[in-house]
């Protein structure tokens, strides 16, 4: 799988739209997204350029890959507040966006990181009264043991994801199969 669709796809769930949301904005079928998402249509670069400038015209940063980390995505400016206007303490977004850099849902990712899944549902739809910090790092370390990692806010950008080292093209594979 090329290594650049599960950027695009962590891009995707960071900004929190749907396949037919990108779509629509793109005038494209949404089939076509969901295509690229799961490896089936030949990416080109022209189209893989297309999908990053949206996502980056929506304040999502693209970070390559260091002799340190593998690459990412995080917010281009700190303080992105949530859908209700509140800012994510938590890192409801950036939970969905690794979820969308391992391609997991809610329930997958919880049982690898041995949670309740309804947490990592009231965590992304920022819908808690209290967080538990003890689940929150099980939460972290079943990321991590993806290959996955949270970066935090800073004073010039914002949270992200991204791999922990760059994934090899065998990982993908065998993903797939």
């Amino acid at each position: 799988m090329n290594p650049v669709i599960p950027l695009l796809r962590a891009a995707r769930f960071l900004l929190g739209w749907s396949q037919a949301d990108v779509a629509s904005a793109l005038n494209i079928k949404p089939k076509t997204i969901q295509l690229i998402e799961r490896g089936k249509y030949k990416l080109l670069p022209r189209e893989a350029w297309i999908l990053k400038a949206h996502y980056q015209g929506a304040l999502v940063e693209f970070t390559d890959a260091t002799a340190h980390h593998g690459a990412g995505v995080r917010w281009s400016v700190p303080g992105i507040k949530m859908a209700d206007g509140t800012l994510d303490h938590f890192g409801g977004r950036i939970v969905r966006s690794a979820r969308g850099l391992v391609d997991l849902s809610q329930r997958q990712l919880a049982e690898i990181a041995e949670i309740d899944p309804s947490f990592i549902a009231r965590l992304e739809t920022n819908s808690y009264g209290a967080l538990n910090e003890a689940t929150l790092k099980k939460l972290e370390v079943g990321l991590r043991s993806l290959n996955v990692e949270m970066t935090p806010e800073t004073s010039l950008v914002g949270a992200g994801v991204r791999w922990v080292t760059a994934p090899s093209e065998a990982a993908f594979i065998c993903k797939d199969e």
